[in-house]
């Protein structure tokens, strides 16, 4: 068996495409076939592509779990298409900065995070820090907020980005849900 194909029977296969979009509304239609059981599924998603200009924030990738794509690549959050998870553990966050402005040694963004139950109370914080730029010029940032001892509930993390070269900032705020423990 593969790898793709191990990864497949783990639950998850990704597979990644980029399409260059105009700002707007668009819509996506994935159509899937799964070979061995012979069924098809599909999904619509409305989204809105947003200017290319200025500072933007992907959508976080939330997972309990790591997965390395290929030797010698830095180890990614396993993609879920879904937003409730097991309070324990550590839930790993990942997501992509663009649009900063390069200055010298390339783009300068600080970065940091809160974790808040549905009330408001902040119950998880990381200080603001630079994100160090990657050879190829990605500002991409990896965290691992530790869930042990949290309830379960609403939850919502809230994202925050600074262009330190232009003072621009960003935030942005996922919903999750923390569940009791799987017996």
């Amino acid at each position: 068996m593969d790898a793709a194909t191990t990864r497949a029977w783990e639950g998850w296969l990704a597979v990644s495409r980029e399409f260059s979009l105009p700002p707007g509304v668009v819509q996506a239609r994935v159509v899937v076939r799964d070979e061995f059981l012979g069924r098809l599924g599909a999904m619509t998603v409305r989204f809105v592509v947003p200017s290319v200009t200025g500072l933007r924030v992907s959508t976080p990738v939330l997972s309990p779990r790591l997965l390395r794509s290929k030797e010698g690549t830095p180890l990614q959050p396993a993609l879920l298409a879904r937003r409730d998870f097991e309070a324990s553990g550590l839930l790993y966050c990942q997501f992509h900065v663009f649009g900063a402005a390069a200055r010298g040694r390339g783009p300068q963004v600080e970065a940091s995070f809160e974790l808040r139950r549905g009330s408001g109370e902040v119950v998880r914080r990381g200080p603001p820090s630079l994100i160090e730029a990657s050879s190829d010029g990605q500002v991409v940032r990896l965290l691992g907020l530790p869930l042990d001892g949290l309830a379960e509930g609403d939850y919502e993390l809230r994202l925050r980005v600074e262009d330190k070269g232009t003072g621009e900032t960003q935030e942005r705020v996922e919903p999750l849900r923390l569940t009791a423990r799987a017996s």
